[in-house]
């Protein structure tokens, strides 16, 4: 019996259907557990939405399930329903679901609408879904491409963190919708910018120059760290800084080659500027002037796209690039990554510990991509951010009543002496206790306002999530066909570190997402989960 099935049962009628006896919420059950009986399946779970509508964000015990179903040790195979529209009446919806349900070992079974995927007819159903599921995806794709290109157009922003110097505002549109502009960033960022120009345009210093200084001057960069120069030439050649903005500049199924200018789309003065259109003039020809002493920057061509966040199971160094004397039947070198560690000391310091790194690299985007297009779907990374922000915050709270009570405690201890004071005026001890207690006081005050910084209340993720989910959307159109690089980059962004376990070879990926709205030395970690995948040697 341990390969028997679990199941879990999914329930739902409209308020409408209540007084329908045939797809009332007992009956759905009723047939749900007769068909898992019949079947010889363990009913595990039931999730049931009484009163709801069949649409997805409506749903909080779909999502619920659709969570669970996610994760690793979920504990279920299959999903049953009364019928296919009780899972979702919306086509793509259900096409959705079910196809990313069957990608993580999770199948949807009707009671009254049996397709066996193992039958002709069930083959032959399956089939059309994933053919109806590539098509959605496609046109997806050309969807978001062309309302990118009308964001453009109209001067709205395509999703993504601002740019260092800028912040996102929200703005109402004519048709009752809401859009994203860029306004100016705090003063002191935008007097960063207008800096960086004139040192490159006026003072002759090239970017690494400028990172050195302000890095020296401890000024932080936009994450809050050290300035690399890589960003300094960011910034020196973003067309964002006097006013335009730009789409459609790159074409990333080719390298990330540049498109011609006649294809990109241009809006003009579509926001504040912080710096003249002579000033941005001046750096393309200082650019040139300098290009015999200054290369113009090339991101780093290494096409190892875990570098930095694989760590060696065993002295946590980074794995590092390496290959083989051997070739493939092609007569491609074998590439693998290795201990640093061992690479650097050898074998006395750390064991000799090698992946190889195409099947590490295709594991890791099939768990990571997986996962991203989960967390497109309507609440499931609200739903995500919620539960780990209220774990998190229960022991904050904790502190915060601990530290109320403490600075209740001394205010009336200090009254009570205060008031033996005034009957001994020129008692020093009491004097010393009272200042003691206003220290104390203090500093619990200052304990409680940093702890009350880091509760973010729920109604404040609304914005943080809809600038992610633009990014992970933009993320799964174009990350295949982008350059090793700029891979490592945005895998940087949310992956903290990934382990392989040296005995049963289980990947794990730990995932930071932090707010792309707060930017500060301390940035705010609004999710943090780890995924399992399987490393085939």
């Amino acid at each position: 019996m341990t390969n028997q099935i679990k199941a879990v049962a999914y329930a739902r009628v409209s308020t409408r259907e209540q007084a329908e006896n045939a797809t009332s919420i007992p009956a759905q059950l009723e047939a749900i557990r007769n068909f898992c009986k019949q079947k010889g399946w363990i009913l595990v779970n039931e999730f049931i939405d009484a009163g709801r509508s069949a649409k997805t964000d409506e749903r909080p015990e779909f999502q619920h399930m659709i969570a669970l179903a996610k994760k690793s040790n979920r504990g279920f195979d299959a999903i049953v329903v009364h019928k296919f529209d009780r899972f979702s009446r919306n086509r793509e919806d259900h096409v959705i679901y079910k196809s990313l349900l069957k990608k993580i070992g999770v199948h949807v079974y009707s009671v009254t609408e049996q397709t066996d995927p193992e039958t002709p007819h069930g083959f032959l159903i399956e089939g059309i879904l994933e053919v109806i599921s590539e098509f959605y995806n496609l046109n997806l794709r050309k969807e978001v491409f062309k309302g990118m290109t009308e964001n453009t157009k109209m001067g709205y922003r395509n999703g993504g963190v601002a740019p260092y110097g800028y912040r996102l505002s929200k703005v109402s549109t004519t048709d009752g919708g809401v859009k994203t502009i860029l306004v100016l960033g705090p003063e002191e960022e935008v007097n960063i910018v207008k800096r960086i120009f004139h040192m490159y345009v006026y003072e002759g210093h090239g970017a690494k120059k400028i990172a050195s200084i302000l890095n020296e001057e401890s000024i932080p960069s936009a994450t809050g760290g050290k300035w690399p120069y890589t960003s300094i030439h960011t910034i020196l050649h973003n067309e964002v800084y006097m006013g335009d903005m730009i789409w459609n500049k790159f074409d990333y199924n080719n390298g990330k080659k540049m498109k011609p200018e006649s294809e990109w789309i241009v809006h003009k003065d579509a926001h504040p500027a912080i710096i003249s259109r002579e000033t941005f003039r001046l750096v393309k020809v200082k650019s040139k002037e300098r290009s015999p002493h200054e290369k113009p920057f090339v991101p780093g061509r290494s096409p190892f796209i875990l570098r930095g966040l694989l760590k060696c199971p065993k002295c946590n160094a980074n794995m590092v690039s390496s290959q083989s004397g051997g070739k493939t039947k092609a007569g491609i070198s074998r590439k693998y990554y290795v201990c640093g560690t061992y690479l650097r000391k050898g074998k006395q310091a750390c064991d000799y510990i090698s992946y190889n790194k195409e099947k590490i690299e295709a594991s890791v985007k099939e768990v990571i991509l997986k996962e991203f297009t989960m967390m497109c779907l309507p609440n499931s990374l609200l739903n995500e951010i919620e539960k780990y922000n209220s774990e998190k915050n229960r022991e904050l709270r904790y502190q915060c009543e601990t530290l109320q009570r403490d600075i209740q405690l001394s205010k009336d201890r200090m009254k009570m002496l205060q008031q033996d004071l005034n009957l001994a005026p020129n008692n020093e001890t009491l004097k010393r206790y009272i200042d003691d207690l206003k220290v104390q006081i203090e500093n619990n005050k200052k304990q409680l306002s940093s702890i009350g910084n880091s509760l973010k209340s729920t109604n404040n993720y609304d914005n943080d999530i809809e600038i992610i989910i633009g990014d992970l959307k933009n993320i799964l159109t174009t990350f295949n066909s982008k350059p090793p690089t700029e891979q490592n980059i945005i895998l940087h962004k949310y992956i903290d570190k990934i382990t392989v376990n040296s005995i049963n070879n289980v990947i794990s990926i730990y995932i930071k997402i932090l707010s792309p709205s707060i930017k500060s030395t301390e940035s705010l970690i609004l999710l943090e989960k780890v995924l399992y995948g399987e490393y085939l040697r």
